[in-house]
This record gives structure tokens, C-alpha cells and sequence, in this order.
């Protein structure tokens, strides 16, 4: 994230608009992809093994569903940007994609709260014990609540401030628009919390409503984007 954002910065200080938010993310994939196989292999040393077609069959079920939840996921947080692009040109982009950059740090950093303990949760849960997960829980979401709602606080009343300060080609969008998408992501990252305790439990029951979701989302933003 720190990567992300920091390219991000620079590359839109430096006049790159929305270039820099792309080349940003393509970055953080290699990093975050790279860094995770060099550190699994360091800390899980594992024999290469061969083929078995029936764990295959085992883990199938819920590879399946867990992609058309992120590509349906994809077209209701991020096609968007696209879509902007396609229609009200680049400055709107550069300023709704800066904007998101700013939600998806503001979430992922919230999100932390909950993330860490998930290993923990997995393992009460192959345990049965579910009232020791509950109260975890619980404790866990309030705090990233509250760390979403004191850096949505920030974001809206100083934010713009900051990047005037910083003599920055591209602002966050409009206050009304900003808040708007403070509270849309509030209510994101609250039941993302809750999907990943129903993940662990080794069942995906999301699919039907992702598909109908994301189709939605992107169906609505193509019509009433021109208008």
C-alpha cells in the first residue's frame, strides 16, 4: 500500500494523471506477488509435489465461486473508474481515481483490525468454538470502525486542504460527492468484515448476490453517467 500510494503521489504531483494510478497498481500487484512467494517459501519449505487431481476436485467448488465473487466484486468498486473515463474525461478520472485510492488505503488500513485475527478465528472455528470467535469478533470490528470513521473525518474536513498545501495538479472530488463515498465505503467495508467470518467457515454463499450486484452497479453507471 505504501508503494501504491507513494507512486501514486508522485506520479500525479509529477503531472501523469491518471497514468500514475495505473502504473501505482501494476506495481503493487508485482510487489505483493513476488514478496508473498519469496516469504512463503522462506517460512513454508515445501517439497514440490505432484499433481493430485483430487484435491483439485476438493478445493474446485470454492476457487470457482471465490473468482466470480472478485470479478463481480471488480465491476461494483473499480469499473467504474473506466466508465468515467469513457465519459467526462480525464481530470474527472484522475480526481474519482485519487479519490478511491484514498477509500481502499482508508478501508485496507481500518480492515487491519480484523485481518490479523483471521488465522485465529480459523483455527477456534475447526475447533467449535464459537463464543470465543463471537466476542473476538466483536471487539475487532468496533475497532475498525472506529478507525474508519476518525480517518473518514480527516479525509473529509482536511483532506482537499492538504493537497491545496501541496500544490497538487488533481483535488478529491466535491465535499458532498467525497461524502458520500466515505459513507458507500463504511457500509463496504463493514459487511466485507462479515463475509470473510462466513468465508471462514469454507462456504461462499455470495456469488448470486456479487452477480447481481456488479451487473447492476455497471449497467446503472453506463446509463446514467451521460446523463
Amino acid at each position: 500500500l505504501l508503494e501504491n500510494y507513494a507512486i501514486s503521489i508522485a506520479g500525479l504531483l509529477s503531472g501523469f494523471r491518471i497514468w500514475a494510478l495505473v502504473v501505482a497498481n501494476v506495481a503493487m500487484g508485482l510487489t505483493e506477488r513476488l514478496t508473498g512467494r519469496f516469504l512463503f517459501h522462506k517460512y513454508v519449505p515445501i517439497e514440490k509435489a505432484r499433481f493430485d487431481p483430487h484435491m483439485l476436485r476438493l478445493l474446485w467448488p470454492n476457487a470457482w465461486r471465490t473468482g466470480v465473487v472478485s470479478v463481480a466484486a471488480y465491476m461494483g468498486l473499480q469499473a467504474n473508474t473506466l466508465i468515467c473515463s469513457g465519459f467526462l474525461g480525464l481530470k474527472a478520472t484522475a480526481s474519482y481515481g485519487l479519490t478511491l485510492q484514498a477509500m481502499f488505503l482508508l478501508v485496507g488500513a481500518s480492515s487491519v483490525w480484523v485481518a490479523v485475527k483471521f488465522p485465529l478465528i480459523n483455527q477456534l472455528r475447526s475447533q467449535g468454538r464459537l463464543q470465543e470467535i463471537a466476542d473476538l469478533f466483536r471487539k475487532r470490528v468496533a475497532l475498525a470502525l472506529l478507525t474508519y470513521l476518525f480517518g473518514g473525518s480527516a479525509l473529509l474536513f482536511f483532506g482537499r486542504a492538504l493537497l491545496t498545501f501541496l500544490h497538487t495538479k488533481t483535488q478529491f472530488l466535491p465535499t458532498p460527492l467525497l461524502a458520500a463515498m466515505l459513507l458507500i465505503y463504511l457500509l463496504e467495508a463493514h459487511h466485507s468484515l462479515y463475509a470473510g467470518l462466513v468465508f471462514s467457515e469454507n462456504v461462499n454463499p455470495f456469488v448470486v448476490p456479487a452477480i447481481i450486484s456488479g451487473t447492476a452497479i455497471v449497467a446503472l453507471s453506463v446509463w446514467l453517467t451521460p446523463r
